[in-house]
């Protein structure tokens, strides 16, 4: 084809200079995975949520699976946000990029729900913050940031949300405190947040105990078998 190039390597399409990843419609495998997904998923609707931290080494199919979680979330009406670590990034950089392309309006600041969280979310949402907000110097509590964050998220759909954080390996500190702190407190509230975490290096003292946690669905992912690659 004139002016342009075609390449297929290892499930990546680039064309004229566009990297684009070529998925099957059908995931092959995870059937145990997908159906502890749906289960938190349904449990969403009735008002239950949660932390499931999906872990695997890199490469194994998280982002896949997480794919299918969100799929699964529109179709059962929640609100779906997406956020990505990386390694170096700033304070709560994930969590705020999640909610960067869902919180437009700024009115929702002034909502009687979160006005007392303000302050915190301001770490989050930058237009909320204002001048003198103590967020803006120091590093909130994660129990204030995360009940801000609850408070904003029922906000946005009272029907549930699904929130997915793509690669909290790499989150800083104040993001990992914060899921910690969700991991419990979002039971009782339609919020479900759904992590994929690197497992072939050493976890930080945070993401240990959160695997350990009782309050946390951890799904680790085996390679597939021979069945399932042919």
């Amino acid at each position: 084809m004139a002016g342009q190039r075609w390449r297929l390597l290892s499930g990546i399409r680039c064309t004229g200079g566009v990297v684009a990843t070529v998925r099957s419609p059908v995931l092959v495998g995870r059937r145990s995975e997908l159906a502890a997904i749906d289960a938190l998923l349904d449990s969403v609707g009735r008002g239950n949520g949660g932390v499931v931290l999906v872990l695997g080494e890199a490469g194994i199919g998280k982002s896949r699976l997480l794919a299918e979680a969100a799929a699964g979330g529109r179709r059962r009406g929640l609100v779906t946000l997406f956020g990505r670590a990386v390694e170096g990034g700033g304070t709560y950089r994930t969590v705020a990029q999640a909610l960067s392309g869902a919180v437009r309006d700024d009115r929702l600041a002034e909502r009687a729900e979160v006005r007392p969280f303000r302050a915190a979310l301001g770490r989050l949402v930058p237009s909320w913050a204002r001048p003198g907000d103590a967020s803006g110097s120091s590093v909130d509590p994660a129990v204030v940031v995360g009940e801000g964050v609850l408070r904003l998220l029922r906000l946005l759909d009272n029907a549930g949300c699904l929130l997915v954080l793509e690669d909290v390996h790499w989150a800083d500190a104040e993001t990992l405190a914060l899921l910690e702190y969700l991991a419990g407190a979002a039971v009782g509230w339609p919020v479900l947040i759904a992590a994929s975490v690197r497992d072939d290096q050493p976890l930080s003292g945070t993401l240990n105990r959160l695997v350990r946690s009782d309050a946390v669905t951890v799904l680790r992912l085996p390679r597939l078998d021979a069945a399932e690659v042919a």
